[in-house]
């Protein structure tokens, strides 16, 4: 049997924009003691999916609920409607509700068991402007939305700081009109409530 022979093939490699590389993992409190903290993976499959599509939305949101930050574009941090960039932004740390099991299919997981989605009420958030200045706008959260991040769990909790999942994906969902601070049918919507 002739022995392959490799060859080089030449091509331009292009650099991740800032704006699609995330830190590598979040902090939260985990979903399975509310007073311990856990660190959750950061997908990037699903951002780079939007950012082929040309959908930068949900990558600003991640940003600045998720991370806390505002999205890393030029001038987010100098132009005037921005300023002070950080001030109102929250991070998933700050989720005040934590439910367990979605009731459908998400990637591997049938049911979605395995997935826990943490609530968040921002007070601000970025959202995607065209714009000569800055690609980020920073907004009001509307009254009556809050936002939702789903986290698949892939490795068990063996205590403080462990890493325990992967955050997928994310976006605002309509508040319950009884309890503001938990999203629309939340009894039907999740499996049921870790805190």
């Amino acid at each position: 049997m002739a022995k392959p022979t490799l060859r080089v093939i030449q091509g331009e490699g292009e650099r991740c924009p800032a704006w699609l590389d995330f830190p590598p993992t979040v902090v939260a409190r985990s979903p399975f003691d509310k007073g311990a903290i856990c660190r959750f993976r950061m997908s990037r499959e699903d951002a780079t999916k939007a950012a082929a599509a040309h959908r930068l939305q949900p990558i600003w949101e991640l940003w600045s609920v998720v991370v806390g930050e505002p999205p890393p574009v030029p001038n987010v941090r100098s132009w005037g409607v921005n300023v002070p960039a950080e001030e109102g932004l929250i991070a998933l740390v700050e989720a005040h509700a934590c439910f367990r099991g979605i009731c459908r299919a998400l990637a591997e997981d049938d049911n979605g068991e395995d997935v826990v989605a943490y609530i968040l009420k921002p007070l601000f958030f970025y959202k995607r402007v065209v714009n000569l200045v800055c690609l980020a706008e920073k907004e009001v959260t509307p009254e009556g939305l809050l936002f939702a991040v789903y986290v698949r769990l892939d490795m068990p909790w063996n205590g403080e700081n462990s890493t325990v999942g992967v955050v997928t994906h994310g976006g605002f969902v309509e508040a319950d009109t009884a309890d503001p601070l938990l999203p629309v049918d939340h009894e039907s919507r999740f499996v049921e409530r870790l805190w």
